[in-house]
């Protein structure tokens, strides 16, 4: 398995602890961001400056799932997962040249590296910025 495949693995199972645990700060207007923030066994790190994939065109449908200001819609999360994977899709080609995708996800310390998904909102042209759900979520306890 390839650190590539290790990651579509944990997703998988990281949009079912979101379905689990939704974030009630989502609207339509907002920030989500997925990064990626990769350690490996030998200590080395990559992945924190430009590993992030922005899904924000799942906030609307994340917020109609949740029930924000109504009813939840639990038939609109397979909708959610969608864009999220179609996001990490682009990620993925849009990266297609990092070796950090190709190595051996043996080299992972799965302790340690994760997810952050944030939802956020940027306002004042980035002279404020206001977090409102901020949640990591470790490969070691997606891949069990």
């Amino acid at each position: 398995m390839l650190v590539k495949d290790q990651i579509i693995d944990a997703l998988d199972k990281a949009l079912k602890e979101l379905q689990t645990n939704p974030p009630a700060e989502v609207y339509s207007d907002c920030n989500f961001d997925w990064d990626i923030n990769i350690v490996f066994k030998d200590g080395s790190v990559d992945g924190y400056d430009d590993f992030c994939v922005e899904c924000y065109d799942a906030s609307p449908t994340l917020e109609t799932a949740i029930g924000v200001g109504g009813q939840p819609d639990p038939e609109s999360w397979p909708d959610v997962f969608e864009i999220i994977k179609s996001n990490f899709d682009y990620f993925f080609d849009e990266m297609k040249d990092r070796e950090i995708l190709t190595q051996p996800a043996e080299l992972l310390d799965l302790d340690k590296t994760n997810f952050f998904v944030k939802i956020y909102e940027v306002v004042d042209d980035g002279a404020d910025v206001f977090k409102y759900f901020l949640q990591p979520y470790y490969f070691t306890d997606l891949i069990k």
